[in-house]
């Protein structure tokens, strides 16, 4: 807690770490008072993750945990930054995301169960912290719209693609998006 001395009375002020959010206090004589939350980002929050697991040595999640903090650190010191924005911190996820299917891809094909289990577990925690994908109905509606909007002249799946993915970002999983926009504009 820092204090600062003001008109003869002592001011203080901390930050609490609650859950997800990080909360700062400011005290005087009249007693403490809860300021605004601070959101935690998605970079404190593994880290925050990593040292939980460390300290009740859960080796299996903590093993894709470091993998993350890894892959943070080394962007950082690669662009130079103090910090990672939730953005860019969500694309390295998504990257690692997709090293690790391909490494169940290819453990399944050389017969070999145990290093299979073994990822698709490290794949499931770091799949925690990615942003929920929409579901298929929601994905039509928002194809639906995005055809709509375009007209009905020559539309080609490309644009129809980076329309939908520019309006709903992160939320749309492209390979079923792609799926259904070939499959609408076939059908129509």
């Amino acid at each position: 807690m820092a204090a600062l001395r003001s008109r003869g009375m002592e001011v203080g002020w901390a930050i609490r770490s609650l859950g997800n959010f990080r909360t700062s206090f400011s005290g005087s004589a009249a007693g403490f008072h809860t300021l605004s939350p601070l959101l935690v980002s998605l970079a404190d929050k593994i880290s925050d993750d990593m040292k939980a697991a460390m300290k009740s040595r859960d080796a299996d999640r903590l093993k894709p945990l470091r993998a993350m903090r890894a892959r943070f650190v080394n962007k950082m010191k690669e662009t130079g930054a103090d910090s990672l924005s939730d953005h860019d911190a969500t694309a390295l996820l998504k990257s690692l995301a997709k090293q690790y299917s391909e490494s169940i891809e290819l453990y399944e094909q050389a017969k070999r169960p145990d290093l299979v289990a073994s990822e698709k577990a490290e794949l499931k925690i770091v799949e925690t912290y990615l942003p929920k994908l929409a579901d298929e109905a929601t994905i039509q509606k928002w194809v639906d719209e995005v055809l709509t909007e375009l007209g009905a002249g020559k539309v080609n799946v490309g644009r129809a693609m980076g329309m939908l993915m520019k309006s709903r970002k992160g939320a749309v999983d492209p390979i079923l998006a792609k799926k259904l926009i070939e499959d609408r504009l076939q059908g129509a």
